[in-house]
């Protein structure tokens, strides 16, 4: 019914869904994939703080979970998108050395760059990027 609902642009009925997916079926594997979801919704609607609940919940209860290096993408994006820079950077860069997958390393290297470069922290900005580049 979520993905329905999303499809259909109702989007808070789509959370809502994701939510008691994840809720009534805690060790399915289906659970941190109806959370990652429900916490990019809540992205695309500027609920950062929910999303970043959302997320830190999902990455705490399913640390091993296939979609992780994903989680800490949108937690990373969450992070930068409401302006808290310096945790972005935090948690990007702990992705960065998780080493999940070589994606999630160079994703991460771009938006740490951005994060410093809006802080006007350049020499490190120039570091990340060119691992950016290496990658």
């Amino acid at each position: 019914m979520a993905i329905l609902y999303e499809l259909s642009g109702e989007t808070t009925a789509a959370i809502g869904e994701y939510q008691l997916t994840a809720n009534r079926f805690g060790r399915s594997e289906v659970a941190p994939l109806a959370m990652l979801r429900c916490a990019k919704l809540r992205i695309r609607l500027r609920d950062y703080d929910g999303a970043r609940k959302e997320l830190l919940d999902l990455v705490d209860r399913y640390p091993d979970c296939d979609s992780l290096d994903e989680a800490y993408l949108s937690l990373g994006q969450a992070n930068m998108d409401s302006g808290n820079l310096p945790e972005a950077i935090r948690i990007l860069t702990k992705l960065y050395y998780l080493g999940l997958s070589r994606s999630s390393k160079v994703q991460s290297c771009l938006i740490i760059g951005r994060c410093f470069y809006e802080q006007e922290k350049y020499d490190q900005a120039c570091e990340w990027l060119v691992e950016y580049f290496k990658l």
